[in-house]
């Protein structure tokens, strides 16, 4: 059911978008540009309110481009078409980016519905002795290691909170204490740190290195990136550590049954199976040629994850099938990327995200 609130909200993000369109803006501002500019002005205010989910809001993306543009004009003179509009409203669809995430949704998948993640997860953690600290430190490390080779950081999370839950429980902590507290909180936005050092992270790091190479014809590749990166992610990593562990002091210094509780659950597991090991394979693979490229081929990084998902899918494989890892996938995600994707691409191809950089910096 919706709120007031809700439908206030909604009411107020239509009227600054037809405010907006109608302010005259001086400087070269196109009029698909000022579009644009109302367009996001609206949406920030939607996300901000929440009056809808994210997956929700992508059809008023649609909508508020499919119908602002088609009132405004080309220099011949010609009102723009709906065709024309709803194709910019898509275009993030065509985007590397997007094709990177859905792709790694897949990938997310297998590693879960296999089991692969949660055993990657166990080895890491297992590492990290039986102290309360220390076992948050391997969140940290796990949240941001696991992104290496899960190109999403919404996967990532979905598998370290269902590791972590399982955890917590058989070490008998109240899940309302400080530790419980301080390892969700971690494995949130450690989680997000992530796409700071890989590039295959997420569509953000993607889509910003795409940026980068159209306005200044620099090539950011994925070793690059990782240097370019790591200073924040470690800066980023030690502080969420120190902050959590600050704002949520342990109830206790050591867990009760120490790493042998994580070693038990870890060996509980038993060997490999074989589509785990046939998973490693493509995995291997696939960081191996993301890491590559540039380099040793021309491999775009969604080609890459693309084809990790067709070789997912062989029935020899035998990783999964369609039924089986389209269940555990979040499609609203998917649809909100790629509409997010097409806004951003629409404020530079209008020429909104130059005039706003240069009013800002004025």
């Amino acid at each position: 059911m919706y709120s007031k609130k809700d439908v206030i909200s909604l009411i107020v993000a239509l009227l600054a978008f037809v405010a907006i369109i109608n302010i005259p803006f001086a400087g070269d501002l196109s009029p698909q540009g000022k579009v644009m500019i109302a367009v996001t002005a609206a949406m920030f205010i939607i996300w901000v309110a929440e009056p809808v989910t994210p997956a929700v809001s992508t059809f008023f993306i649609f909508g508020l481009i499919g119908l602002g543009i088609p009132l405004t004009k080309e220099p011949n003179g010609t009102f723009l078409t709906t065709a024309k509009a709803l194709d910019m409203a898509l275009s993030g669809f065509t985007s590397s980016a997007w094709l990177l995430v859905f792709c790694a949704l897949f990938i997310a998948a297998a590693i879960e519905t296999t089991g692969l993640g949660e055993r990657i997860g166990l080895l890491i953690l297992s590492l990290t002795g039986g102290k309360t600290k220390s076992l948050l430190g391997g969140v940290v490390v796990a949240s941001i290691a696991l992104n290496s080779f899960i190109p999403a950081a919404v996967g990532t999370c979905a598998i370290l909170t269902a590791i972590m839950n399982s955890v917590l429980k058989d070490y008998k902590l109240n899940m309302r204490s400080n530790t419980v507290k301080a390892c969700f909180l971690t494995i949130s936005f450690g989680t997000l740190i992530g796409p700071l050092l890989f590039l295959t992270g997420g569509a953000p790091s993607v889509q910003a290195a795409k940026y980068i190479l159209d306005a200044t014809q620099h090539q950011i590749t994925y070793g690059k990136f990782f240097i370019y990166g790591l200073p924040m992610a470690v800066l980023m990593g030690t502080a969420l550590f120190v902050l959590v562990s600050k704002l949520f002091p342990p109830e206790q210094e050591e867990l009760l049954g120490g790493a042998e509780v994580i070693r038990a659950k870890l060996a509980s597991l038993g060997p490999l199976k074989g589509d785990q090991k046939r998973l490693m394979a493509v995995l291997a693979t696939t960081v191996a040629l993301w890491a590559t490229g540039g380099l040793l081929h021309k491999l775009d990084l969604g080609m890459v994850a693309l084809l990790a998902v067709i070789v997912i899918f062989l029935p020899f494989m035998k990783i999964g099938t369609w039924k089986k890892l389209s269940a555990s996938i979040n499609w609203g995600t998917i649809v909100f990327f790629g509409a997010a994707i097409s806004l951003g691409t629409s404020l530079l191809r209008t020429g909104a995200a130059s005039f706003a950089r240069i009013r800002t910096s004025a």
